[in-house]
């Protein structure tokens, strides 16, 4: 056995102990849970968390090694906190429009364990996290080329009074995808193209405008949505 594999021996040594140690933390937080469900407590418990990160920092004798181990605790205490959400049934995150649409992308990346519930518009969004049929909401926020979504922020402010406050931003990463074809009618001097865009927005697409003057353009659009987390 060579260097390589007598690490890797290691590594899959320590991971099997790590996972008889994740399944007793579990069950820890599984009694965590239990007694917030029982007492009427928030999951989330900043000061709690602020601690356990200071004691985890001060356990790594390595100081190269603390900030990646804070990380690393950081990420238990979410998948706890997850855990938790779904034994206590507050793990429903709701966003608008269809499986597979910018909000629901990012209702996956903030929320990988959540039960994704659509819902036809924004104002349904906000309502369902306002009344508690929904532990979160995932709405469009801005999009950087078109501007803030007015409607979710007007939603937003309408709702200042309600306890529904911003969470997290997830600033998602969006490609405009530029199609087009031939078109049988044409003229020599202007060919006729059909563009489809896959874009966030309508004015975000129509950038590409000028690129085709010489053109005779039939324009067709399929907008999505991108996203802001509230709850």
């Amino acid at each position: 056995m060579d260097a390589l594999e007598q690490a890797r021996a290691e590594i899959d040594t320590v991971d099997a102990q790590l996972a008889a140690l994740f399944e007793r933390r579990m069950a820890a937080v599984l009694q965590v849970a239990e007694y917030k469900r029982a007492h009427g407590l928030p999951i989330y418990d900043a000061a709690r968390e602020a601690a356990v990160l200071e004691k985890a920092a001060a356990r790594i004798q390595q100081l190269a090694l603390r900030p990646y181990y804070k990380d690393h605790v950081q990420h238990m205490m979410d998948i706890a906190k997850q855990y938790e959400a779904a034994v206590l049934g507050r793990n429903r995150a709701a966003y608008q429009g269809v499986e597979g649409a910018f909000a629901h992308i990012a209702l996956k990346a903030l929320f990988p364990h959540a039960e994704a519930v659509s819902y036809s518009t924004w104002d349904e969004v906000f309502e369902a996290v306002a009344s508690g049929e929904a532990a979160h909401g995932v709405v469009p926020f801005e999009n950087s080329h078109a501007g803030d979504v007015s409607a979710v922020l007007t939603q937003h402010f309408r709702l200042s009074s309600v306890p529904v406050p911003s969470q997290s931003l997830l600033v998602l990463s969006l490609y405009t995808v530029l199609l087009f074809r031939l078109l049988s009618a044409q003229t020599p001097l202007r060919p006729a193209l059909k563009v489809l865009f896959f874009s966030a927005s309508r004015r975000q697409g129509l950038l590409f405008l000028p690129c085709f003057l010489s053109f005779s353009i039939i324009f067709q659009f399929y907008s999505t949505v991108s996203a802001l987390c509230t709850g």
